[in-house]
């Protein structure tokens, strides 16, 4: 699992945390079956992020080809400004999302809970935004989706609290251009 505390903000990712500003990549065929867990005492003045295989990618323009998680993601805390929760990818910008004949599969299995557990337990908080997604959190400028994106992980969202709440199957907030060719979603939320 990788981890970057960064300015204040904490990025927790499957296989990467953070990648900012870094060049171009590619991942093919990346997959993690790893159990991500943070505790009640998890706190932050700004975003907390949390991604399955990626926490956090910035401006350049970055390709996963048929990579998956099969771990569960279970998510307690404190406060935090922005909290992004994603089965595959936390929060994102210029991400293409392919499968070919090579790489057929793009999804998650994992589930996810937010939400701070125990008898009189206070709740997670956001000062602004919570985005729970199976595959995204929040994508912005996202430049395709490619073929197919699926979500069979539970979603559970429970003793938290935000001044927005986004919640999906598949990604909870996208804001920018997409293609998308086929998605599905198998889940309980």
């Amino acid at each position: 699992v990788g981890a970057q505390h960064n300015n204040g903000a904490i990025y927790i990712g499957g296989l990467l945390a953070y990648t900012g500003k870094a060049a171009p990549f590619v991942f093919v065929g990346c997959h993690s079956h790893g159990t991500i867990t943070t505790t009640k005492s998890t706190k932050s003045t700004t975003d907390f992020c949390v991604g399955g295989i990626i926490s956090y990618r910035g401006s350049h323009p970055a390709t996963l080809r048929g990579c998956y998680n099969e771990g569960n993601i279970n998510i307690e805390g404190d406060s935090f400004q922005s909290i992004y929760v994603g089965g595959v990818a936390g929060y994102t910008t210029t991400l293409s999302v392919e499968v070919d004949s090579a790489y057929p599969y793009s999804y998650n299995t994992g589930n996810i809970t937010v939400g701070n557990k125990g008898e009189g337990a206070k709740p997670i908080t956001a000062t602004k935004n919570l985005a729970v997604g199976g595959y995204f959190a929040v994508t912005t400028s996202t430049k395709a989706y490619d073929d197919d994106l699926a979500n069979s992980g539970n979603i559970i969202v429970d003793n938290a609290k935000a001044a927005n709440v986004y919640v999906a199957g598949v990604w909870a907030f996208m804001n920018g251009a997409a293609n998308i060719a086929s998605t599905a979603k198998y889940t309980n939320i």
